[in-house]
């Protein structure tokens, strides 16, 4: 079926995750609406539009996209606060002896590298669920991330992070090995990175498909609703 996004329709709430100032609010919705218009975010706001199916989804479908929207997201939390917490990762701690015993200390490339890869898997499968949804609420949370990504696209690319077809990442392993380690920690480590951002936006989007997969029972509350803050407990 083919989609197209109706140029009367109101693009605010595809980034109502999104804070602008009143100065600029109107250029960034042009720009929103540019980047939408050219393609670069255009299967997801196709899916964002996509009210009515050809194919009717069934309340166990949606239950089952939902659950997996959630469980991706989860596991995307779970990558990102791994780098953001490991205070140990971007630092020189692993000592190693040449032939002659001569010892050199090093970063841990291939922690970092395994951690970065599995931060990037678990981005592209939130990504790649998210389409499966029928939540309006977790196709904006999940486009307001992919922005995000797309704003740090130069910076991910200095650490060998390219963003791909349908707006999944790529790692180059060599290239992120010899990338610097202050770009590195700029995007992964603490509070107001890169990492910490996504790791909010798992956070919503996780949320969004819990709440979505929900029903009211007789007393006006939600049964089945799990955050992921929840879930991630059996992580800890």
């Amino acid at each position: 079926m083919s989609l197209t996004v109706n140029s009367g329709s109101d693009l605010s709430t595809l980034f109502s995750g999104l804070s602008t100032s009143s100065s600029d609010s109107s250029s960034s919705l042009l720009s929103d609406y540019a980047s939408i218009k050219n393609g670069s975010y255009g299967k997801l706001v196709k899916a964002y539009y996509a009210k009515n199916s050809s194919k009717a989804t069934t309340d166990e479908e949606t239950k089952t996209n939902n659950s997996n929207v959630t469980s991706g997201a989860t596991s995307l939390k779970v990558a990102a606060d791994a780098l953001i917490s490991d205070t140990k990762l971007f630092t020189k701690s692993k000592t190693t002896k040449d032939e002659n015993g001569v010892e050199t200390t090093d970063y841990d490339w291939d922690s970092i590298t395994k951690k970065v890869q599995n931060f990037v898997d678990s981005y592209n499968d939130t990504v790649k669920n998210s389409l499966d949804s029928t939540s309006n609420s977790v196709l904006s949370s999940t486009l307001s991330m992919v922005k995000g990504t797309a704003a740090n696209s130069n910076m991910l690319k200095s650490v060998g992070i390219t963003i791909g077809e349908n707006n999944k990442l790529v790692l180059d392993k060599d290239a992120l090995k010899a990338s610097d380690i202050n770009d590195l920690k700029s995007l992964f480590s603490g509070v107001g990175s890169y990492a910490y951002s996504v790791s909010s936006s798992a956070s919503n989007i996780g949320n969004a498909a819990a709440k979505a997969t929900a029903t009211y029972t007789s007393d006006g509350s939600y049964s089945g609703l799990t955050s992921v803050s929840s879930v991630m407990d059996q992580y800890l």
